[in-house]
């Protein structure tokens, strides 16, 4: 499998996914009025950061 490097427009919609994110897991540590699930939210959101990179990466022109 020959991998490619991810375009600058997805490269950059993850690091930003990325970023709120980190937080959303932070801020509920932080701020107590903030619900807990917001954490598990920031989570999913990592994950799905983490996917989009990974699929720019194996498939070609994505």
């Amino acid at each position: 499998m020959k991998l490619t490097p991810p375009k600058k427009n997805v490269f950059w919609i993850t690091v930003i996914i990325a970023v709120v994110a980190v937080a959303a897991y932070v801020v509920p540590q932080i701020v107590s009025a903030v619900p807990g699930f917001v954490s598990m939210i920031g989570a999913a959101l990592l994950a799905v950061a983490y996917i989009l990179l990974v699929l720019s990466i194996a498939l070609k022109g994505f």
